[in-house]
């Protein structure tokens, strides 16, 4: 039932138009009589193998990003140690205040990925967050952390910033758009193009048969590239296979399991 369920979600009304343009050329060209044979191998090189193409390279972009987020989550962990456990009974203010930094450095950064609207103000933002947990690495040393513990610290919001800085090129930095643009263009001149053949296989056979090759093919092509942009995005939360950006919860489970230890 999932599977059905998730198949359903890469069929959309631009799916069911190209299938009811292929099966209605079909038609019309079964009634005019045009009818020629086109080697199938064009519609692979054409468009199955840049639409997979793209695909591979978009699923690629999303496995990178769940590691890139999965070291951003370590390294938040690590800060929350740090100011937990280091100076136990000395940090407890301090500790407290870099879980409110985190927690609204992730809700920030979870908006920033899905808001276009707001994305320059959550920004602003999230660059405060690194900039007030730099300050608290700075009053952290005041309580007499050696040089060694604060550069371990001062590195985990380096790197915190760097693994952020990596999420947002993975954002606004997509597939090659040129060849998104060339899959687009010959799906949607695909019914035209390719209706004498449907036209005939159903001399061949009949007029169902060469309706229902015509309408599956578009359904396979059409699905492909639905399929490849869903993966376009991972973060704007309309995939099946998106990215879960749920930092704020991580960080409430860890400052919970935190107290039940103690």
């Amino acid at each position: 039932m999932k599977a059905i369920k998730y198949f359903w979600g890469i069929v959309d009304l631009h799916t069911l138009i190209i299938m009811a343009l292929t099966v209605l050329g079909t038609v019309m060209c079964i009634h005019f009589r045009w009818t020629y044979e086109i080697p199938t191998d064009l519609i692979a090189i054409a468009i199955i193998f840049p639409i997979v193409f793209s695909i591979n390279a978009a699923y690629s972009r999303r496995e990178r990003a769940l590691e890139v987020y999965a070291r951003i989550k370590a390294n938040a962990a690590g800060l929350h140690y740090a100011f937990r456990d280091w100076r136990v009974g000395e940090t407890k203010d301090l500790s407290r205040e870099v879980i409110i930094i985190l927690k609204g450095f992730f809700s920030d950064s979870k908006q920033y990925f899905i808001d276009f609207e707001h994305r320059e103000a959550l920004l602003k933002n999230i660059y405060e967050s690194f900039s007030r947990l730099s300050k608290l690495t700075v009053r952290f040393r005041e309580l007499g952390l050696s040089s060694s513990e604060a550069t371990i610290i001062e590195a985990n919001v380096r790197a915190l910033l760097e693994e952020f800085e990596h999420m947002k090129n993975i954002l606004l930095y997509r597939t090659p758009v040129s060849l998104r643009a060339y899959s687009k263009v010959f799906l949607n001149i695909f019914p035209l193009f390719f209706a004498p053949y449907f036209a005939h296989v159903a001399s061949d056979s009949s007029q169902f048969m060469g309706c229902l090759v015509g309408g599956m093919y578009a359904l396979l092509l059409v699905s492909l590239d639905n399929i490849q942009t869903d993966l376009e995005n991972p973060f704007d939360q309309e995939g099946a296979d998106d990215l879960h950006l749920e930092g704020s919860e991580y960080i409430t489970f860890l400052t919970a399991s935190g107290q039940q230890a103690k």
